[in-house]
């Protein structure tokens, strides 16, 4: 394996790169000046020669579709933890901080916004987009141009078969001195080296002098130069220091090297564009050992993936497998044909046009020429009769209808070649009116190419997103967005284990419904908010879905539809039929995936509801109270299992706790009931006649209530104090319990019964 440590080696590396990079350019700079509204004939100047700019509306278009696509979200990157130290009733709580947190530095930052919209204009006009960091800690890439990323011919596109990458930089005196002088800076820069490049740009200020050259090999560059300097050649031009950074592959990873761009202080030796230029001497730069680097790594390793150095996304259109990196074709490219033609077509049309507003007058000779010239076109005027007009009927007509005809197959090849990247309509029979059916049939195959290119973006977006996160995780880091993040995890609770390893996290894009199409958006998302019907965590969702595409708000949708940190789970519907089922006296189970926490904090809910409605009333009735006393007794049962984990015991203790204020309020529910009772029976003994059978009744019933109340709740409190190996037992137990009472209820009221029949013979017998 190459050791890549002579700096002339990777010159003429470098040097090859470039040479075979500059056609690329130049097909590139063409695109380029389409879009950016250059005339279709650079040399004309009599004729109409200007553009329509629909190259240029066709690629905002394609824009947008992204735009949609990623910017309406309010956020964009989602992730979840299946770390095995995380309790799995707590991922869900956790992931959601970790999210929201790790969006809040890319929303808030505006140099990702640009970095997206960067990438995305690259990624409609040439089909590549990259973007790097650079170093190894900052968490938001800066974008870079395609002509700035140099590959081998063959590289596929992935980077599968990368053995060299190189990026071309450029560097004002500011902005190389913040590189290197740092009161920690690498010690692989080369300073003596370093300094004499900063003396030589400093030279280069004072003397006037533009280091342009190195542009030369880099045409879309230049035309992009030249567009802003808007025909004033170096105007506000500072002197850069051009270099190759340059990473190889080695064993382990990458090494990083940085050499001086050796072209970047030359030029064409002739006005020839094809021309070959010499090099030229630096003084003061030049004057160093050919091993010297700028920057070296050494024997380090600075990544161990090109992934940690460059991001690349891909927008190929390419018919021919396997793709190459070198070998993308975009939609600018697959445009650029027609859209040139229909400029060309549409200049020659105004010309048409111009010539139908001109006069052309027939004459037999010379003189009649100078007498043509003088004729005066006015009101009242007159002709020479030697001097002929010639009418419409005899000049020359164009084909309208063929040049319609003509006009309209480009368009059609313009829309047929930019259907999967723009929101494109087909317009239907207006005089028949669609039916849902029909209209979500073709609003669907309108989206369905767009929505291809969207995931295709979304799956090349993920392992950027995924590489972000790994940095923000970095600890300690220099970038105070990572700092941030991880503390304000911190603060909300998330274990620090959680934040030490990034591949314990499933990152992924966030994806937009619809296809970037509004309409199917909200179809889609009404839809989903109607499936969601009795559901509320499901409804939370789809609800603020369908905020989100109303509005394009997700601010306005956060607030509507705020977070809901508890889910509907296994165990929490469980806790539902098993309290309805112990107010009922129907005796219950567990299952063996019982969360426990959630179970309990479910039933808690449910118990303290029960409470607080019995409170309002101030009382309870003995069946409903015999209910609330089994879920409690149910819900000490689950404590005491909960209290085995040691990890859970202040958990269990805090719920004890809680129950145990419920329960104060149960025994004053039963005390409230015998205390009715009581001044019932009271109240009974100063009737008379059939008043004194009721009395008799109350004077058997009320110490039976009594006695069963007083039971119920010294057998809950009991139980709560059992350990964990006795709750299956004590759960059969107390069933058998209720079945017991359950009988001694109906015996007592059948010996009712038996002694009022007694006493209405008795009764009887005395009036005979």
């Amino acid at each position: 394996m190459p050791t890549y440590n002579d700096a002339r080696q990777l010159d003429q590396i470098c040097s090859d790169l470039v040479f075979a990079d500059w056609k690329r350019g130049i097909n590139r700079a063409l695109i380029s000046s389409l879009a950016n509204g250059d005339p279709p004939d650079p040399e004309e100047t009599e004729l109409t020669n200007f553009s329509s700019l629909q190259h240029t509306r066709l690629l905002h278009e394609s824009r947008l579709t992204f735009n949609n696509g990623f910017f309406q979200q309010g956020q964009y990157i989602t992730c979840y933890t299946d770390h095995p130290k995380a309790p799995a009733h707590k991922r869900d709580m956790w992931a959601k901080i970790v999210e929201t947190e790790a969006n809040r530095p890319l929303i808030e930052t505006v140099d990702y916004f640009a970095a997206l919209r960067s990438k995305f204009a690259l990624l409609v006009l040439h089909g590549i987009a990259p973007a790097i960091w650079r170093n190894s800690y900052e968490v938001i890439p800066d974008p870079l141009s395609v002509s700035d990323v140099l590959t081998p011919i063959n590289t596929l596109v992935g980077f599968k078969n990368l053995p060299i990458l190189v990026v071309r930089k450029s560097f004002t005196s500011g902005e190389f001195s913040d590189l290197v002088v740092a009161p920690k800076r690498d010690p692989g820069w080369n300073m003596p080296f370093v300094k004499r490049c900063m003396a030589w740009v400093d030279e280069q200020m004072k003397n006037g002098m533009d280091s342009r050259y190195n542009e030369f090999y880099n045409p879309e560059k230049w035309a992009e130069e030249t567009k802003q300097e808007a025909g004033w050649y170096g105007a506000d031009r500072a002197p850069t220091i051009d270099v190759f950074d340059i990473y190889c592959k080695v064993e382990g990873g990458w090494q990083r090297r940085i050499i001086i761009d050796s072209w970047s202080n030359s030029g064409p030796t002739s006005s020839q564009p094809n021309s070959k230029p010499e090099r030229k001497n630096r003084k003061g730069v030049d004057e160093t050992k050919a091993d010297d680097f700028l920057f070296t790594s050494r024997e380090d390793v600075v990544a161990t993936s090109w992934q940690e150095i460059l991001s690349c996304q891909y927008a190929d259109l390419s018919a021919v497998a396997p793709f190459m990196h070198n070998s993308v074709r975009s939609l600018g490219w697959l445009t650029y044909a027609q859209c040139h033609v229909a400029n060309r077509l549409m200049c020659r049309i105004y010309d048409s046009g111009f010539e139908q507003l001109m006069q052309y007058f027939q004459v037999n000779s010379k003189d009649d020429v100078q007498r043509a010239l003088k004729v005066e076109l006015a009101h009242m005027g007159f002709i020479d009769p030697t001097i002929k007009m010639i009418p419409a009927a005899e000049r020359w007509q164009p084909n309208s209808n063929f040049i319609e005809l003509v006009a309209g197959m480009n368009q059609q090849n313009i829309s047929e070649a930019s259907r999967g990247w723009t929101q494109q309509m087909t317009p239907g029979n207006e005089k028949t009116e669609k039916t849902k059916g029909q209209y979500m049939a073709e609003l669907q195959q309108t989206t369905a190419m767009v929505g291809a290119a969207l995931n295709q973006a979304y799956m090349y977006q993920k392992f950027e997103d995924r590489e972000i996160f790994r940095r923000l995780l970095i600890n300690p880091s220099k970038d105070p967005l990572a700092r941030d993040f991880r503390q304000r995890c911190l603060r909300k609770g998330v274990p620090e284990y959680l934040l030490e390893d990034a591949s314990s996290w499933n990152v992924e894009h966030e994806k937009m419904m619809g296809q970037g199409n509004q309409t199917l958006e909200m179809m889609v998302a009404t839809q989903l908010h109607q499936l969601m019907q009795g559901d509320p965590h499901g409804m939370n969702i789809t609800g603020r879905n369908l905020v989100i595409a109303l509005t394009h708000n997700p601010q306005m949708a956060l607030e509507l539809y705020p977070d809901q940190q508890a889910k509907v789970t296994n165990s929490t519907q469980e806790a539902s039929h098993n309290a309805a089922s112990l107010l009922q006296s129907v005796p219950v189970g567990r299952l063996p995936d019982r969360n426990s926490i959630e179970y309990i904090e479910a039933m808690l809910k449910i118990l303290g509801g029960r409470v607080q409605t019995g409170m309002k009333s101030g009382m309870v009735d003995p069946k409903e109270l015999q209910g609330i006393q089994a879920i409690a007794q149910d819900i000490g049962q689950e404590i005491k299992i909960l209290s085995g984990n040691k990890d859970e015991v202040k958990k269990s203790k805090e719920y004890s706790g809680m129950l145990s204020k419920m329960m104060n309020q149960i025994k004053a529910f039963g005390q409230r009931l015998q205390a009715a009772q009581k001044k019932q029976q009271q109240a009974g003994q100063q009737q008379e006649g059939g008043a004194g059978v009721a009395e008799g009744v109350g004077k058997l019933m009320a110490p039976i209530i009594t006695a069963k109340s007083k039971a119920q709740i010294k057998e809950a409190e009991a139980k709560q104090k059992l350990s964990h190996k006795d709750a299956e037992f004590k759960q059969k137990q107390a069933h058998e319990a209720i079945r017991v009472k359950a009988n001694v209820a109906a015996t007592d009221l059948q010996t009712a019964a038996s002694i009022r029949r007694e006493h209405a013979r008795h009764v009887m017998s005395l009036e005979e």
